[in-house]
């Protein structure tokens, strides 16, 4: 099978070093909606100027931690790789160093053989279909729409996601659950 899995919240924390270019929102924040820093009061201006922090930087993606199952994940990764799945880590993540950055965290986490496709926001849907994945998780339920136009789409169960139903969208609540609902 050919199966596409995102990297940031769904393998890697991103919510916790993003907040850091919000010093006003609280520590202790967990984010219940997509768009969180502005649910926390950062203007368009501070937005815009975190972003082109992550565009310019060769070292934000590197730092983030990773959910707690990647360990035993990366291991699945690199089991179903060895079994002939093709797993592609389709993301969105930004800035000139991306890509390397993504590869690099995936072998310090485990995987042995990451092949990390970088994808515009939004996008996601026109990778599923060019690769002609059989399956994609992701956590953005804008992504999980699209993308069940072109292949069976699963959203990741997170805090940022609950707002809507998505029919021909399957919610999981582990990436363990991923697999198994795939049949791999």
């Amino acid at each position: 099978m050919k199966l596409g899995i995102d990297i940031d919240g769904v393998l890697a924390e991103f919510n916790t070093e993003f907040k850091k270019y919000f010093p006003k929102i609280p520590d202790d924040f967990v984010p219940d909606v997509w768009d969180w820093p502005e649910k926390y009061g950062a203007s368009d201006k501070e937005i815009d100027a975190a972003w082109a922090i992550l565009w310019n930087s060769s070292r934000f993606w590197s730092k983030l931690s990773p959910y707690p199952e990647m360990v035993e994940q990366s291991k699945a990764i690199n089991n179903l790789s060895a079994d002939g799945h093709e797993i592609y880590f389709v993301t969105a993540r930004v800035g000139w160093n991306a890509k390397f950055e993504s590869e690099t965290w995936l072998r310090r986490y485990g995987v042995a053989y990451p092949t990390v496709i970088i994808s515009p926001g939004g996008l996601k849907w026109k990778v599923c279909s060019a690769l002609k994945l059989d399956a994609m998780l992701d956590d953005s339920l804008d992504n999980v729409r699209t993308i069940s136009k072109v292949c069976r789409a699963y959203l990741l169960d997170r805090p940022w996601n609950q707002q809507d139903y998505i029919p021909n969208v399957t919610r999981v609540q582990s990436i363990s659950q991923y697999w198994a609902e795939v049949g791999v």
